[in-house]
């Protein structure tokens, strides 16, 4: 019965680890301030990040993220340098959301690199590419950053403040569904073979 004990450990500490790994903080500050104001924080790259601030006392919180959505045609297959870029473009995507109260959280995803694979039509033949030639697109996200305002809107006081960024791991984490069938495989496994003892003694009895 211990190895069975043991064996369900193992299994839950296989799958819950990878779920309190879910999230790495990539900014935290914290002080007392009557204002408190950042403005483009560069953020590291693709992913769905959690923006969490609290206050002493009820303020207005307002956050903003942006990025620009880059988009480049290449010829394929990839990698393929520079020089075979044939068109291309960007634009600024951006997000905001605020409140009131003690606290205040949201969540902003950046993207990650993107490729897909297609043939030329015929809108590439000014550029002297045969129709059905393979070509790829690849659209990232550039130049990531966020900013946050904090005040008490009425009065200015001064107030002690947390603020926090995290980029979050992608739900559901493969390593999570990995670790819970590898664990409970195990556990299945421990209670067969404690069945199949408690068996051979009642047979021998």
């Amino acid at each position: 019965m211990k190895h069975v004990i043991a064996s369900t450990a193992f299994a839950l500490s296989l799958g819950v680890g990878s779920v309190a790994n879910a999230g790495v903080v990539v900014f935290q500050q914290s002080g007392n301030t009557n204002v408190l104001d950042l403005f483009g924080v560069g953020l590291p790259g693709g992913g769905n990040y959690r923006f969490e601030a609290t206050s002493s006392i009820p303020v207005t919180f307002e956050f903003l993220a942006s990025y620009d959505e880059h988009w480049d045609i290449f010829l394929a297959p990839p990698p393929r340098p520079h020089s075979e870029f044939i068109e291309g473009n960007s634009s600024p995507i951006e997000g905001a959301a605020s409140g009131t109260g003690l606290a205040f959280s949201w969540t902003f995803l950046v993207p990650e690199t993107k490729i897909t694979f297609f043939d030329a039509g015929p809108v590439y033949e000014v550029y002297g590419i045969p129709i059905g030639a393979p070509l790829y697109e690849e659209v990232k996200a550039d130049n990531p950053f966020f900013g946050v305002f904090v005040r008490d809107g009425e009065l200015g006081r001064p107030f002690d403040y947390s603020f926090t960024v995290t980029r979050l791991a992608p739900i559901p984490e493969p390593a999570t569904w990995v670790g819970l069938i590898l664990g409970f495989g195990m556990l299945g496994a421990a209670l067969r073979r404690h069945r199949a003892r408690i068996a051979r003694v009642s047979a021998v009895s």
